[in-house]
């Protein structure tokens, strides 16, 4: 199940469970063309407002993957208005 970051106005910051750990960001749940970032040595990933700026108003899912298995560890969603 999803954690629900609500309705968002600025981008998430996702806690995530090791530096390096892959993120996905879709529009659906199942990830169909999804998004896939690989933050640094950050345990948190942050959408640089750019890239915020340029999604429309929807409900976004993410989820942190283990980097080896590809294997889900977190998942989050939430709403931009």
């Amino acid at each position: 199940m999803p954690e629900d970051l609500g309705r968002l106005e600025a981008p998430p910051v996702l806690s995530l469970p090791g530096p390096g750990t892959p993120v996905q960001v879709a529009y659906h749940w199942l990830f169909f063309e999804a998004a896939l970032a690989i933050p640094g040595d950050d345990r948190a990933f942050r959408f640089p407002e750019a890239i915020w700026q340029r999604l429309r108003p929807s409900r976004y899912f993410a989820r942190a993957l283990d980097p080896e298995t590809l294997r889900p560890l977190r998942v989050w969603t939430w709403e931009k208005p």
